[in-house]
């Protein structure tokens, strides 16, 4: 079986694909865990990454593996770092050349709108204190990169992987599609892997990895100041389980019927990304339209083609 490499993007169903899809009751049989793709793949410094080691890890689990499954790895990390720009995305995809040149890669896109509020919401999660209109538009001193819109014109990365394996060892596939037809979108994801038809099983979990409500993103901002994290890892004062109960209460609150009827229309990030990225990605999108003129773009916005 054809090794797939699922590489993101971020906010796009990843999580729900690798716990309800990406498993052996549907035909997959992953490789590699989250923290292992950080560790042979994402992390290693250029200077010191070598393929020969994680291509000999693969192989050896993928022949433990029954024959039947489909052997994926996925992970949004390879897609790179979004609140820093994901500079680091096409020397991941030389990196998953080097390790297995025969691979099919799989990447997951959605309309940027909606992703760069999830991007900022998943920010914010990770103990980020910067504001939205801060964090879209930095101002980056100089040698220290910050979020770069540039890592949503999924054409530049679709073509990088295009390049790399050839285009029909490539699928792109829109988080709508799932979201819409769920079956429509795992047939697709099956068909492209090399399931055979009567072993597509499409799953009718709920959704995983779901983010917060925006509304509650100046209380959660603040909460930051008090909590330690990813992006916050020396705080004012560690409130420790109090903070993360506090921010995981408001959480649940936010996803509540009555909390959505109190906020109607307070958008404090959606409003800025409109603003600042009305007509941003126009003529990516577009370019992507040319690249895969069969991909359905539900809820893209398209310049000229």
């Amino acid at each position: 079986m054809q090794l797939i490499f699922h590489i993101g993007y971020h906010k796009t169903a990843t999580s729900w694909l690798q716990r309800s899809l990406f498993i052996p009751e549907c035909g997959y049989g992953p490789l590699m865990t989250h923290e292992e793709v950080d560790q042979f793949i994402t992390r290693p410094h250029p200077f010191v990454f070598q393929s020969a080691p994680t291509a000999a890890l693969l192989e050896h689990r993928q022949a433990k593996q029954p024959t039947s499954l489909i052997p994926v790895v996925s992970s949004e990390l390879l897609c790179g770092q979004p609140f820093f720009g994901g500079r680091e995305a096409f020397m991941f995809a030389e990196r998953i050349h080097q390790i297995a040149p025969n691979a099919k890669i799989v990447m997951t896109v959605r309309p940027q709108q909606e992703i760069l509020t999830s991007i900022y919401m998943q920010f914010v999660r990770r103990g980020g204190q910067a504001a939205p209109r801060h964090f879209f538009k930095p101002n980056e001193p100089l040698g220290y990169h910050a979020f770069d819109p540039t890592f949503l014109e999924y054409d530049r990365l679709v073509e990088c992987y295009d390049r790399l394996f050839g285009t029909g060892n490539v699928l792109v596939l829109n988080q709508r599609t799932l979201a819409k037809d769920r079956a429509r979108f795992v047939g697709q994801l099956g068909q492209f892997s090399g399931l055979p038809d009567a072993r597509i099983t499409v799953p009718h979990d709920n959704a995983s990895g779901v983010s917060d409500r925006e509304q509650i993103v100046p209380v959660t901002r603040r909460l930051n100041y008090f909590r330690r994290d990813a992006l916050n890892p020396y705080p004012i004062l560690n409130l420790g389980f109090a903070s993360r109960f506090t921010i995981r209460a408001f959480g649940k609150l936010s996803r509540s019927n009555w909390f959505r009827a109190c906020f109607r229309g307070y958008e404090p990030v959606s409003s800025v990304v409109r603003s600042a990225f009305n007509e941003r990605y126009l003529d990516s999108n577009s370019r992507l339209a040319q690249l895969r003129p069969n991909l359905e773009l539900d809820g893209f916005l398209l310049g000229k083609q």
